[in-house]
Protein backbone atom coordinates (compact mmCIF):
# COMPACT_ATOMS: atom_id res chain seq x y z
CA UNK A 1 0.00 0.00 0.00
CA UNK A 2 1.42 3.41 -1.18
CA UNK A 3 1.12 6.01 1.16
CA UNK A 4 0.41 10.01 -0.09
CA UNK A 5 2.39 11.92 1.51
CA UNK A 6 2.12 15.13 -0.55
CA UNK A 7 1.91 17.06 -3.42
CA UNK A 8 3.75 16.11 -6.94
CA UNK A 9 5.22 19.11 -7.94
CA UNK A 10 2.96 19.92 -11.02
CA UNK A 11 0.26 19.97 -8.91
CA UNK A 12 2.12 22.86 -6.51
CA UNK A 13 2.97 24.33 -9.61
CA UNK A 14 -1.00 24.21 -11.33
CA UNK A 15 -1.92 26.25 -7.67
CA UNK A 16 0.78 28.41 -7.67
CA UNK A 17 -0.32 29.56 -11.22
CA UNK A 18 -4.10 29.85 -10.31
CA UNK A 19 -3.52 31.82 -7.60
CA UNK A 20 -0.96 34.08 -9.51
CA UNK A 21 -3.77 34.95 -11.95
CA UNK A 22 -6.30 35.44 -9.42
CA UNK A 23 -4.22 38.18 -8.15
CA UNK A 24 -2.79 39.45 -10.69
CA UNK A 25 -7.14 40.15 -11.48
CA UNK A 26 -7.66 41.66 -8.09
CA UNK A 27 -4.67 44.24 -8.37
CA UNK A 28 -5.53 45.17 -11.71
CA UNK A 29 -8.90 46.19 -10.12
CA UNK A 30 -7.96 48.09 -7.22
CA UNK A 31 -5.11 50.05 -9.73
CA UNK A 32 -8.58 50.60 -11.65
CA UNK A 33 -10.33 52.09 -8.57
CA UNK A 34 -6.92 54.17 -7.27
CA UNK A 35 -7.56 56.09 -11.10
CA UNK A 36 -10.94 56.23 -10.68
CA UNK A 37 -11.05 58.13 -6.88
CA UNK A 38 -8.30 60.04 -8.27
CA UNK A 39 -10.02 61.70 -10.84
CA UNK A 40 -12.92 61.94 -9.20
CA UNK A 41 -11.17 63.48 -5.97
CA UNK A 42 -9.89 66.35 -8.66
CA UNK A 43 -13.30 67.19 -10.23
CA UNK A 44 -15.16 67.20 -6.80
CA UNK A 45 -12.17 69.67 -5.92
CA UNK A 46 -12.66 71.76 -9.35
CA UNK A 47 -16.05 72.25 -8.63
CA UNK A 48 -15.47 73.70 -5.40
CA UNK A 49 -13.01 76.06 -6.83
CA UNK A 50 -15.80 76.68 -9.31
CA UNK A 51 -18.66 77.46 -6.77
CA UNK A 52 -16.35 79.86 -5.02
CA UNK A 53 -14.96 81.89 -7.67
CA UNK A 54 -18.75 82.18 -8.49
CA UNK A 55 -20.08 83.68 -4.99
CA UNK A 56 -16.58 85.62 -4.75
CA UNK A 57 -17.72 87.48 -8.43
CA UNK A 58 -21.33 87.97 -6.72
CA UNK A 59 -19.62 89.43 -4.09
CA UNK A 60 -17.85 91.72 -5.88
CA UNK A 61 -13.96 90.41 -5.21
CA UNK A 62 -13.42 89.85 -8.84
CA UNK A 63 -13.25 93.91 -9.59
CA UNK A 64 -12.48 93.28 -13.33
CA UNK A 65 -15.46 91.33 -13.78
CA UNK A 66 -17.83 94.29 -14.60
CA UNK A 67 -19.48 93.30 -17.71
CA UNK A 68 -19.38 91.01 -20.85
CA UNK A 69 -15.98 89.39 -21.78
CA UNK A 70 -13.95 86.18 -21.32
CA UNK A 71 -11.58 86.68 -18.09
CA UNK A 72 -8.80 84.83 -17.15
CA UNK A 73 -5.16 85.30 -15.85
CA UNK A 74 -3.79 86.25 -19.27
CA UNK A 75 -6.21 89.76 -18.73
CA UNK A 76 -4.10 90.41 -15.19
CA UNK A 77 -1.52 92.97 -14.68
CA UNK A 78 -0.92 92.45 -11.25
CA UNK A 79 0.14 89.16 -9.19
CA UNK A 80 -3.06 89.66 -7.14
CA UNK A 81 -5.32 89.77 -9.87
CA UNK A 82 -3.03 86.36 -11.26
CA UNK A 83 -3.71 84.51 -7.93
CA UNK A 84 -7.56 84.80 -8.36
CA UNK A 85 -7.18 82.81 -11.04
CA UNK A 86 -4.81 80.25 -10.64
CA UNK A 87 -5.58 77.68 -7.59
CA UNK A 88 -3.06 75.00 -5.75
CA UNK A 89 -4.81 72.19 -3.81
CA UNK A 90 -3.23 69.18 -2.56
CA UNK A 91 -0.55 69.48 -5.17
CA UNK A 92 -2.09 70.20 -7.99
CA UNK A 93 -2.46 73.36 -10.36
CA UNK A 94 -5.73 74.65 -11.55
CA UNK A 95 -7.09 77.46 -13.39
CA UNK A 96 -10.01 79.52 -13.61
CA UNK A 97 -11.84 81.15 -16.61
CA UNK A 98 -14.65 83.34 -16.55
CA UNK A 99 -17.11 84.06 -19.19
CA UNK A 100 -19.47 86.40 -18.87
CA UNK A 101 -22.76 87.06 -21.30
CA UNK A 102 -25.68 90.04 -21.48
CA UNK A 103 -28.79 88.43 -21.45
CA UNK A 104 -32.17 89.49 -22.25
CA UNK A 105 -33.17 90.05 -18.42
CA UNK A 106 -30.84 92.73 -16.00
CA UNK A 107 -28.89 90.15 -15.46
CA UNK A 108 -25.88 89.15 -17.50
CA UNK A 109 -24.92 84.85 -17.63
CA UNK A 110 -21.56 84.35 -15.78
CA UNK A 111 -19.90 80.75 -16.64
CA UNK A 112 -17.00 79.71 -14.22
CA UNK A 113 -14.81 76.87 -15.66
CA UNK A 114 -11.71 75.35 -13.79
CA UNK A 115 -9.50 73.20 -15.85
CA UNK A 116 -6.10 71.45 -14.62
CA UNK A 117 -2.27 71.60 -15.99
CA UNK A 118 -3.00 69.95 -18.86
CA UNK A 119 -5.88 72.21 -20.31
CA UNK A 120 -8.66 69.79 -19.38
CA UNK A 121 -11.91 70.86 -17.81
CA UNK A 122 -12.53 69.65 -14.91
CA UNK A 123 -16.13 71.40 -13.76
CA UNK A 124 -18.20 74.49 -14.27
CA UNK A 125 -20.42 76.46 -12.99
CA UNK A 126 -23.17 78.52 -14.76
CA UNK A 127 -25.82 81.09 -13.37
CA UNK A 128 -27.30 84.65 -13.69
CA UNK A 129 -26.16 87.56 -11.74
CA UNK A 130 -26.51 90.89 -11.04
CA UNK A 131 -22.79 92.71 -11.98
Amino acid sequence: MKKNQGFTLVEVLASVTILFIIGTSFFQFFIHAQRETTESEMKLEALNIAQTVFERIEHGEYPEVTGAGTFNKGNCADDECIGRYDFKLNKKRYEVEIRVTPSDLDLSFVEVYVTDNDGTDKSSVKGLMDL
